[in-house]
């Protein structure tokens, strides 16, 4: 998978953190990889435009900490707007 790869890649280069702005389909390909699967049922994953998604890479593999977080949403909600 390219785009896990492309996460190894700024990891052996020093990157500590890293914030990515992309499309879904390499978020949900991340997701996957953290999960340990693949296949067709990923795309049964809401994942909204805007949202995030917290990974972690550490000793060659992801660790999924959330997905799908709107902090905006719950900050309007929370003000009752």
């Amino acid at each position: 998978q390219r785009v896990v790869k492309f996460v190894e890649e700024l990891a052996s280069a020093g990157r500590r953190r890293v914030v990515l702005v992309t499309h879904l389909e390499p978020i949900r390909a991340l997701v996957a990889a953290a999960l340990g699967t693949h296949g067709e049922w990923i795309r049964r994953i809401s994942i909204n435009n805007a949202s995030i998604t917290l990974l972690g890479y550490s000793a060659g593999s992801l660790r999924l900490y959330c997905v799908n977080w709107l902090p905006l949403k719950e900050y309007f909600e929370g003000q009752g707007l």
